[in-house]
């Protein structure tokens, strides 16, 4: 399984740019294929056990730690690695192997090789890094990815049937092969989004569309968490990704990510020091660009949902607080249908049943009856840092992050 993430640059890896206004000079960088796929697996995705090697002798080790055999994927900045060509006449970046010695004779001719696709210049990219991963066994293989549409600035996510290395192809061969759908920042996938998505790939089943919606929903968190212009999966192995409930998922999980699907929240564990939770993707994303404008750095981005309620809170906390690197506690609410009154006494019943945290917790609160409900966390007598404004709040957030 290939995966690639594009992001904007930015002086941090988790820096996201205000949307509405790129700054100037802000370049799309890109991450290779072992960092997106160790960003995807700490975030609750399932890919091949893999390693990285530097060295022949590294990737025979490699090998022999997955039992025998693997896949030997040259590690460059481009695509088109399974058709290009080394400058020693070497064809493809990508090689299954059966054994150790196989795959040193293979690394040698590889490793301090440049490697030709029809992504590089003619010279090619110096391949320093093998990445040895498991082979998986699948019956059908398909195309995902999500990027940004810069005709309707919009993010879209795109699906075909037919995966692998020919995906432009079958895509002209068999248009209905693929569908593109256009997304919203400020919402998740819809149950709608999978269906449609389901009937393209031939997945009937109603434990097959769950599946999808919620490998689909992890991704797109990802895609918008990491402020990434493109997230690409290919090829996405059916049998891999839609295992029974409970398969492959064993000790190596996430127990945040695991805590945080038992919750009903998006959560995407970051690098930062500035704890995030919002009631909605659109206000946690948004919290996490201001963040960053500000010269904080966010360790989290979590979405916990509409409600508002006593256990919400909690069990929001109890996951971000768990971070020890979290210095602050940053929460974003508006309120719609919940009104601000509500949302402040969950809160204050959260913060009580969680007394022992030291942290500094920031909160901002708006919406309906918002000015009542900021009264109620005012008077509570606990160390709460209410701020209405949101630049504000954000500096004041980054200000305690830093002592």
């Amino acid at each position: 399984m290939l995966s690639k993430i594009y992001k904007r640059g930015a002086p941090s890896s988790i820096r996201a740019a205000t949307r509405s206004t790129k700054p100037q000079g802000a370049r799309a960088f890109s991450i290779q294929e072992h960092a997106a796929q160790s960003i995807l697996s700490e975030n609750g995705v399932n890919v091949p056990r893999g390693r990285v090697a530097i060295t022949p002798q590294q990737v025979m080790s490699a090998i022999d730690y997955l039992g025998g055999s693997g896949v030997l994927k040259a590690q460059i900045l481009a695509g088109g690695r399974g058709k290009g060509t080394f400058d020693n006449g070497h064809e493809g970046g990508v090689h299954k192997v059966n054994s150790s010695l196989n795959a040193k004779e293979l690394a040698d001719r590889m490793l301090g090789h440049r490697l030709r696709t029809k992504q590089t210049s003619e010279r090619g990219l110096v391949v320093n890094k093998v990445y040895v991963t498991e082979q998986v066994k699948y019956e059908k293989e398909f195309y995902l990815s999500f990027a940004v549409d810069r005709t309707q600035s919009k993010p879209a996510i795109v699906v075909s049937r037919s995966g692998g290395m020919n995906v432009e192809e079958a895509a002209e061969k068999d248009p209905g092969s693929i569908i593109k759908l256009h997304l919203s920042y400020d919402k998740d996938i819809t149950r709608n989004d999978a269906n449609a998505i389901a009937k393209v790939l031939g997945l009937a089943s109603k434990r097959s569309i769950e599946q999808l919606h919620t490998m689909v929903s992890r991704l797109y968190t990802i895609f918008r968490a990491k402020d990434a212009t493109l997230l690409e999966i290919n090829p996405v192995p059916e049998l891999a990704q839609f295992k029974g409930e409970g398969e492959g998922e064993g000790e190596d999980k996430d127990p945040r990510q695991a805590f945080a699907a038992s919750h009903g929240f998006a959560y995407v564990s970051l690098d930062g020091t500035i704890g995030n939770i919002a009631n909605c993707a659109g206000l946690a994303m948004a919290t996490m660009d201001a963040i960053a404008c500000y010269g904080g750095t966010c360790a989290n981005f979590l979405d916990a949902g509409g409600k508002a309620t006593k256990d919400t809170m909690v069990n929001a906390h109890r996951l971000v607080l768990s971070d020890e690197r979290v210095k602050v506690l940053f929460i974003n609410i508006y309120g719609g249908i919940i009104r601000g009154p509500v949302v402040a006494e969950a809160l204050i019943d959260a913060l009580k049943e969680i007394s022992k945290s030291k942290i500094p917790l920031v909160v901002r609160l708006e919406g309906t009856d918002s000015a009542e409900g900021r009264k109620i966390l005012e008077g509570s007598g606990l160390p709460i840092h209410s701020i209405s404004d949101f630049s504000e709040a954000v500096q004041k957030a980054v200000a305690l992050s830093r002592t």
